[in-house]
């Protein structure tokens, strides 16, 4: 329980053994991307191991200890690789190889942006990592307020709260029965809910003067307050022989409440404050078009992505759409924009100004180096075709300013696989064409 992730409802200490196991593996992942630094060139050499393909194995019957627990987690360590498919010389690919996109490289497959991290590594090795749960414990650690009180909702949701029944069933002999209201069995809702006592406070909070017209978060302060207040005078009364005034307590609650709403409203570090704009497409200058892609998810599972030509006016030009199938947002955004950019340039266009709405993407393709990661292919694909003979202009647009194209990603998801080109606008989607047309604006909160 103490080991277990806090999202599976455990505390998130990390279990030492497999922290080890993990550090271990750095030195590992070392050996593997950085075979000519030199101590691993020392290590490599001294036990004979070539570095040309990945072992399978490292040969651990000779050795330091250290080797040797490298030896031993080396398996594991395979099993996180993934490769980036370059010039095709060492593996088989499904995206067509290259010589532009360089030599087949290797990247961690655990992590997002394919880097190695010890975070990753323990990940991989921790199996209850996996393991799901039925309750979302974010409704404990995420609540706004105490650390104290999160402990509390978090007791409370694995029902270890020391009521009488939970002690009578750890066989320490006390009745079962409440004390207050004498009739009923103490489970673990009766001194929050269920008692007589409990009951007449929550019927206060809920219909106290000002309280039906709360907004939500207090309401979400309010609930984490009030169940933890009734268990400590629940406590009070019972060892501390106090006395329940309903009255005092729903003040107390309000008390707490509010001191806590203040302390989140005024935070000891300022946040920016964001002002309205007003955002809408933007027409290209002619002789330019406009590029537009988007790309979609249903769930968990399927994902697609969607793209279309305007001219300076605003008209269609064409476009498509392509169910990906299974595969990441971030991929299915670079696969539209991919696809996109082939559209425009195999029917000669050669000045495009081009809107995608994810800063992932854009910060993606305009860094020093390509990071080894799933999409690095992708990446270098449309950094070779950004090379070619004509003026593309990439920028980030909001989503508002991109609703044509997250309408044909999400189009995208009922079609089947594959690659669609639109010469004519679907049904659904001439209406915000209009807008665009007619530059209709939308607001939005943004950082100034």
């Amino acid at each position: 329980m103490v080991c277990t992730p806090k999202s599976k409802g455990g505390l998130g200490f990390k279990k030492l053994e497999i922290m080890n196991h993990a550090l271990i593996m750095k030195n590992n992942w070392s050996l593997i991307t950085e075979p000519t630094k030199l101590s691993n060139k020392v290590l490599l050499t001294k036990y004979g191991v070539q570095m040309d393909e990945v072992p399978t194995s490292l040969p651990t019957r000779y050795g330091s200890p250290l080797w040797k627990a490298m030896g031993n987690i080396w398996k594991k360590t395979r099993g996180g690789i993934r490769w980036n498919i370059g010039d095709g010389e060492t593996i088989a690919a499904i995206h067509p190889p290259a010589a532009a996109f360089g030599n087949d490289s290797y990247f961690w497959g655990g992590s997002p942006n394919g880097m190695f991290s010890v975070r990753a590594a323990y990940e991989l090795l921790d199996e209850s990592m996996g393991s799901g749960s039925q309750i979302d414990w974010r409704l404990a650690w995420n609540w706004k307020g105490p650390h104290s009180i999160r402990v509390f909702l978090w007791l409370l949701l694995h029902g270890r709260l020391k009521t009488r029944e939970e002690l009578n069933r750890r066989h320490i002999t006390v009745s079962i029965y409440c004390d207050r209201c004498g009739g009923s069995v103490e489970d673990i809702l009766h001194p929050l809910r269920d008692c007589v006592t409990a009951r007449r406070d929550w019927i206060h909070m809920n219909l106290g003067r000002g309280h039906i017209t709360a907004s939500q978060e207090y309401w979400r302060v309010c609930f984490g307050v009030t169940v933890w207040r009734l268990w400590y005078w629940r406590n009070d009364v019972l060892f501390n022989h106090g006395s329940w005034d309903s009255s005092f307590i729903v003040t107390d609650i309000k008390a707490r409440t509010y001191e806590i709403l203040r302390c989140i409203k005024q935070p000891l570090t300022v946040k920016q404050k964001k002002v309205e704009k007003m955002i809408r497409w933007r027409a290209p200058i002619w002789p330019s078009v406009s590029l537009n892609t988007d790309g979609a998810r249903k769930g968990f599972g399927q994902t697609g992505a969607g793209g279309l030509l305007h001219d300076f006016t605003g008209n269609w030009i064409m476009g498509f759409i392509v169910n990906l199938g299974t595969c990441s947002v971030l991929s299915a955004e670079l696969w539209g924009l991919l696809h996109g950019l082939r559209m425009a340039w195999e029917n000669g266009f050669r000045r495009v100004q081009v809107g995608v709405d994810n800063k992932s993407v854009v910060h993606l393709l305009t860094m020093a180096s390509v990071p080894e990661n799933e999409n690095a292919t992708l990446i270098k694909a449309i950094r070779k075709l950004l090379e070619q003979d004509w003026i593309v202009q990439l920028e980030h647009v909001y989503r508002e300013a991109n609703c044509a194209a997250d309408f044909l990603a999400t189009y995208s998801l009922n079609s089947l696989i594959g690659l669609h080109v639109l010469l004519s606008p679907p049904p659904g989607i001439v209406g915000i064409l209009c807008k665009d047309a007619y530059g209709i604006a939308h607001s939005r909160l943004v950082l100034p």
